[in-house]
């Protein structure tokens, strides 16, 4: 549960999996980090992006670099856009010759 204070509002970029949102609070879009998209629809400034890189265990190498690498600094760049200073980055180890694909 999300801490209880009436001034916040969590908006939830999903890629493929399904959310569960009990909380008024959290707003979910869907946002596929391979093709193109804004964050345009969002309230400005955004205070903080919190990005889970979510390739694994892909069977095409291209993949981990077009969403974890790629899509990631789209993200990065759409959400400095929206005026957001924080953006917390977490990723696979994965992504490297050897490991997954």
């Amino acid at each position: 549960m999300l801490a209880a204070r009436d001034d916040c509002e969590i908006w939830c970029a999903r890629h493929q999996t399904e959310l569960a949102t009990p909380d008024p609070r959290l707003h979910v879009i869907d946002l596929g980090l391979e093709t193109d998209f804004d964050l345009q629809s969002l309230p400005a400034p955004l205070d903080l992006v919190v990005h889970f890189a979510a390739v694994t265990h892909a069977h095409d190498p291209d993949r981990y670099w077009k969403v974890n690498l790629r899509g990631t600094r789209r993200l990065a760049e759409a959400a400095r856009a929206r005026s957001c200073q924080r953006f917390v980055f977490v990723s696979t180890r994965c992504a490297t010759a050897g490991a997954g694909a």
